[in-house]
């Protein structure tokens, strides 16, 4: 869950949610920037952050009972490598290159990491071997992937900016990313509070984005359970942000 603070309690945003919002945002590029596997691509960057630990004990509530941010999500490395082998399993089930995505997907998380147990170590280096295979199977090449893989990691970060509230204020420039075809973008938020970005990646002038915003009311939660209900009965907002030229 992506969690912010508020008066009222808590605003919640599942991960999946976030990975729809990535996908609303992929959506909307030029042509010239989608990889042929596009409908695999697009899935790839919608479920992404899909498959994480289940709602069934405290993985999601902290010490003192608060909704707990991804960001502070303290698994050991058992649970690492289990969670991640479940994701890129799951992933490469509907496709071999969702599956190829995801998998770099988890290098990019965990393979610049000094602390790694040997285990994970292990698990990513098997899986370069066997994206390398995957790879002339799917009669697709390492750059192909690594531009499809360098969109999906744009849309993400584009969308964590968003659910995240990190738009800088007073209409300062917000790196995205520079590792789509070796560009950087830029995003900012101007008086209007209309998103700009720079260079503009986009077929449409202008679009609307938006995410569904779980608002939770209860400061304190006993487990993932109590949780988990609260949320099922809470209020839920729609936040949009509108893209312009």
């Amino acid at each position: 869950m992506i969690v912010t603070n508020v008066e009222t309690g808590w605003e919640l945003v599942f991960q999946r949610s976030h990975g729809l919002l990535a996908g609303q945002i992929a959506e909307e590029f030029k042509n010239e920037h989608k990889p042929e596997l596009w409908v695999e691509t697009l899935e790839a960057i919608l479920s992404h952050d899909d498959y994480k630990e289940p709602f069934d004990g405290r993985n999601y509530v902290t010490e003192l009972g608060a909704p707990m941010d991804f960001s502070l999500v303290d698994l050991d490395a058992e649970q690492r490598v289990k969670e991640t082998k479940r994701r890129i399993r799951e992933s490469k089930r509907k496709h071999r290159w969702i599956g190829l995505l995801v998998s770099r997907h988890a290098e990019e998380l965990y393979g610049k990491e000094e602390e790694v147990s040997d285990e994970m170590r292990q698990l990513l280096e098997d899986h370069k071997s066997w994206r390398r295979s995957t790879l002339r199977q799917v009669k697709r090449r390492k750059a192909d992937l690594e531009h499809a893989y360098q969109l999906l990691r744009w849309c993400d970060r584009c969308s964590l900016i968003l659910v995240r509230g990190l738009i800088p204020a007073m209409q300062r420039k917000l790196e995205i990313t520079h590792g789509l075809e070796g560009t950087r973008y830029d995003l900012w938020q101007r008086d209007d509070d209309t998103i700009g970005i720079e260079p503009w990646p986009f077929a449409k002038k202008a679009f609307q984005v938006g995410v569904e915003v779980h608002l939770a009311t209860q400061l304190a939660f006993q487990d993932d359970h109590d949780l988990i209900e609260h949320i099922e009965q809470s209020e839920i907002a729609y936040r949009t942000w509108d893209f312009q030229q």
